[in-house]
């Protein structure tokens, strides 16, 4: 049977109460979105009470175009997911040459060649670990994640497995959509860089 061997997570620079999240999409929308009022109340319906962003607030108050936000993606995604990994394997005692698969779970931004690739190359693991991203998944991306971990680990006793997961939601928000959907976005999502081993048998 798999094991899950660790799991680590990273905390994130920018902790924001969601009053203040709140606040400040109110000033945001308030003039270009006339159904405002009626809709901001889903802001304490959420039962959140602190939001972690990878940038500060006055970031997202700023144009910035899909390059630049990817751009920005690529490289927090790159750094935390490095530092996720080291703390995962230090926790469970694995040197990182021990390191048979690696999977790669996000929906929140775009990298060729991916974030697995650039992972491998810049903590100097072995070039024949095998490789997955996961893309695509929104909430549903982990579990994805997870089970193909543990396939990998049934299917080799000797795996160990590596799962990233990044979701950077808030690099997604778009300051000039007055939708729905991203005025609901913004209420529920923030950003999340988590990792654990699953070894095999």
């Amino acid at each position: 049977m798999p094991l899950l061997a660790s799991i680590s997570s990273i905390d994130l620079p920018f902790k924001i109460p969601q009053q203040e999240v709140k606040d400040y999409a109110h000033r945001m929308f308030g003039s270009s979105f006339p159904e405002v009022e009626r809709i901001l109340p889903v802001f304490d319906h959420t039962s959140i009470q602190m939001r972690n962003l990878c940038k500060p607030l006055d970031y997202y108050y700023l144009p910035h175009t899909f390059q630049e936000r990817n751009r920005d993606y690529i490289t927090l995604a790159l750094d935390y997911s490095v530092e996720a990994v080291e703390k995962c394997l230090v926790s469970a005692q694995f040197p990182k040459e021990a390191v048979t698969d690696l999977i790669f779970v996000s929906s929140t931004g775009l990298a060729t060649p991916g974030l697995d690739a650039l992972i491998i190359n810049k903590m100097r693991l072995n070039p024949s670990v095998n490789r997955m991203s996961v893309f695509g998944l929104g909430c549903g991306g982990g579990v994805s994640g997870y089970a193909k971990a543990c396939t990998l680990a049934k299917a080799n006793p000797h795996a160990v497995v590596l799962l990233v997961a990044v979701e950077l939601c808030s690099l997604t928000f778009m300051r000039d959509d007055f939708s729905k959907s991203n005025f609901i976005g913004t209420t529920l999502f923030s950003d999340g860089v988590a990792a654990c081993l699953i070894t095999g048998d």
